[in-house]
């Protein structure tokens, strides 16, 4: 029996200096009540690290971060938990939102 890509959940891992995030949403109306469509929204620039590589040291799993708006790839996980990752260098990551107190 063969196993297919769709018969297993996979979890991206991000290798080197890279990191893989989970994009915010894009906004879909405006502020005036106006949709968007695709073509009209702006690429995101924030996100969530879903994972990072073993020479990545300043971010981790689940922070919240703001990167270069045209930078990195996305990438599809076939049968994925997340099934669309943007995987960007570590060079290309702008910072880590911390809550305000």
């Amino acid at each position: 029996m063969t196993v297919g890509l769709e018969d297993v959940k996979y979890r991206f891992q991000a290798l080197g200096r890279k990191v893989a995030i989970i994009e915010r949403e894009p906004e879909r109306v405006t502020p005036g009540g106006i949709q968007l469509p695709d073509t009209a929204q702006e690429k995101p620039s924030f996100g969530i690290v879903q994972s990072v590589g073993s020479q990545v040291t300043e971010v981790k799993p689940g922070d919240v971060v703001s990167y270069f708006r045209y930078s990195g790839v996305d990438q599809e996980v076939p049968g994925g938990v997340v099934e669309e990752l943007l995987v960007v260098s570590d060079d290309d990551l702008l910072g880590v939102l911390i809550p305000a107190v």
